[in-house]
């Protein structure tokens, strides 16, 4: 129901902006664009530190919570069970001599844990829109930029919900199109943080199966596209970004991305120069 219910109010300011973004674009007139871009990457730099501080702030209280906390969380469906565990806990209070939660129930913890969790998924999916509609406006090059700087939004991002992840994947798999398309010049110092941030995400976020969050051709595209981005590095960067690749690609349980063959092109690079 919650979900539901983002998904409607979101749609009509959506709605309206894709109408004033499209309106200024037709008008083809270089102040109209330029108004478009200034708003996006604006609303990009915004919607990328708003979504910073709501998975932080969810990490934070995860860590802060007692240690009966953290342990019910691990508990497989802890969510549907949540009701009996405010009685496990009284009991666990009175055998242990434990301390109550001076201030919320376990319940109400559950509560605001899923309000977060929702508000990071509606971020993370502005976002996604945000990067869209900057690519239809040619307007790039600073969300790869703010991209190659989240560094806090990129270790927190391996620990979130899928859904969130699901659209980080997808954010990551755009601009990382963008900067093998030419129109635009990226520092090396640029693709070489994105990889190094970005890359463990693609190993580690749950893709799904029934609902995979890139299909088997946007799949091997953006893997293509990785290994042309690996390749224009340094033999020094490749190495350090394909050992980073190799050990998260060994420890996860997906299969993707598969950059095998540009490890073997970099191992053969690499005897020339010995």
């Amino acid at each position: 129901m919650i979900y539901l219910s983002l998904r409607e109010n979101m749609s009509l300011p959506r709605d309206l902006a894709d109408k004033i973004i499209e309106e200024n674009e037709k008008q083809g007139e270089h102040a109209l664009k330029e108004i478009n871009r200034m708003a996006l990457s604006s609303s990009f730099a915004r919607t990328l530190k708003m979504l910073n501080s709501s998975l932080y702030g969810m990490q934070r209280d995860v860590e802060t919570s007692s240690w009966t906390w953290k342990l019910f969380r691990m508990i497989p469906l802890y969510s549907q069970l949540m009701p009996s565990f405010e009685y496990l806990w009284v009991s666990l209070a009175n055998r242990l001599q434990l301390q109550p939660p001076p201030a919320l129930t376990i319940s109400q913890m559950q509560t605001i844990a899923n309000n977060n969790s929702v508000l990071a998924e509606k971020l993370a999916q502005e976002l996604l829109w945000i990067t869209k509609k900057l690519r239809i406006c040619l307007a790039m090059e600073e969300a790869i930029l703010q991209w190659s700087s989240a560094t806090n939004l990129a270790a927190i991002s391996i620990s979130s919900h899928p859904r969130v992840q699901g659209s980080l994947v997808k954010i990551s798999a755009l601009l990382f199109k963008e900067m093998v398309r030419g129109d635009i010049e990226i520092s090396e110092q640029a693709r070489f943080k994105s990889l190094i941030l970005w890359l463990p995400l693609m190993c580690y976020a749950m893709n799904g199966i029934d609902t995979p969050v890139l299909s088997a051709l946007e799949k091997a595209e953006v893997e293509r596209v990785l290994e042309k981005i690996i390749s224009s590095l340094s033999e020094m960067d490749q190495e350090v970004i394909l050992a980073n690749w190799l050990h998260d690609y060994m420890f996860s349980s997906s299969d993707w991305p598969n950059l095998e063959s540009c490890y073997d092109a970099w191992c053969h690079s690499s005897r020339k120069l010995i």
